[in-house]
């Protein structure tokens, strides 16, 4: 009897060694996307122009000369309520894209206190498609008015130091609906396709977010060519953009869709994010190869952009 009650013991303790070595196995399997957090801490660059950091996105990075210029959102405080002149664009500089100061010199604005000027992107023209002249840089963005989202233009002929309203001061692109999302446009140049590529952040009949792709031969009259909804519910996208790279190994092209979620669902157990799909472009329609996968496993690494000096490289910053 006694020795029937050790053995008993024995396949206890066993059974909960088993147990934990197994719990252990899967907490290193789930941690292990996670190692990059140990080997890059995290750290803030630039805390803009007030003392409790950046308030809201980031916006393009340029690279003039041997220097570096981060555009990103400034909130007045007065937040998104009507008839207050709110967010702008300001700019810092670097020569390292570690150390940044601040130059606050960006005439990307809103010129009344019915509008404010939220996130896009700037462009560089090589082949003068929209008549402002060879490498002028063309920079679009949203613009709240009256509830609402339409994205604006201005253009610049000396390398982003001085910003003109483009196209007669009138929006460039809206949604077919009054009233409906459509945020957060990013242009590129397609080389092959000789256009720009436009994504925006917009929702559809159902008020469902997805992302849109635009077309353009001028940079100014936009078309509709294609929608990517997430198959996972991540919430509400927002910020997306997309790049094209190369990898080493093949040097194959690839294309890049990027995007915001700020909301939980499928990834409940994560704060807000940003995302990936890798996938194909051809004129102006996306196809994905893959489903969502994070970008960064931190907390909050949300409304991202990347810069792209290469083929092969991105550098993101959120």
């Amino acid at each position: 009897m006694q020795r029937h009650r050790v053995r008993k013991v024995l396949s206890i303790i066993m059974a909960g060694i088993v147990l934990f070595s197994i719990g252990w196995l899967i907490c290193l399997k789930n941690n292990s996307k996670n190692m990059t957090q140990q080997q890059l801490p995290q750290k803030w660059h630039l805390n803009g122009l007030s003392k409790n950091g950046l308030s809201n996105d980031t916006q393009t990075i340029l690279k003039n000369g041997q220097k570096y210029e981060l555009f990103y959102l400034v909130d007045t405080g007065k937040g998104l309520e009507a008839n207050q002149q709110r967010t702008r664009w300001a700019r810092s500089v670097s020569s390292d894209l570690t150390t940044f100061k601040v130059a606050d010199s960006a005439d990307i604005k809103p010129v009344s206190q019915q509008e404010s000027v939220a996130t896009g992107s700037i462009v560089k023209d090589a082949d003068n498609l929209s008549g402002h002249g060879k490498n002028s840089l063309l920079a679009y963005a949203t613009k709240y008015i009256n509830g609402n989202q339409w994205t604006y233009m201005w253009y610049s002929t000396n390398q982003g130091e001085n910003w003109h309203v483009a196209h007669n001061g009138k929006p460039v692109a809206k949604p077919y609906k009054e009233g409906k999302d459509f945020r957060d446009p990013h242009v590129i140049y397609d080389s092959d396709a000789k256009q720009f590529v436009m994504t925006v952040a917009e929702a559809d009949d159902n008020n469902h977010m997805k992302i849109g792709f635009y077309i353009s031969k001028n940079g100014t009259t936009w078309q509709y060519t294609d929608s990517f909804y997430s198959p996972r519910d991540l919430g509400t996208l927002e910020v997306p953009e997309i790049h094209q790279i190369y990898q080493k190994n093949n040097n194959q092209k690839q294309w890049i869709l990027f995007f915001g979620a700020n909301g939980f669902a499928d990834d409940f157990q994560k704060s807000t994010g940003s995302y990936y799909v890798v996938g194909q472009l051809k004129n102006g329609q996306f196809e994905a190869e893959n489903d969502p996968e994070r970008v960064d496993f931190g907390t909050d690494y949300y409304a991202a952009h990347n810069y792209q000096e290469n083929n092969e490289q991105l550098l993101g910053f959120g």
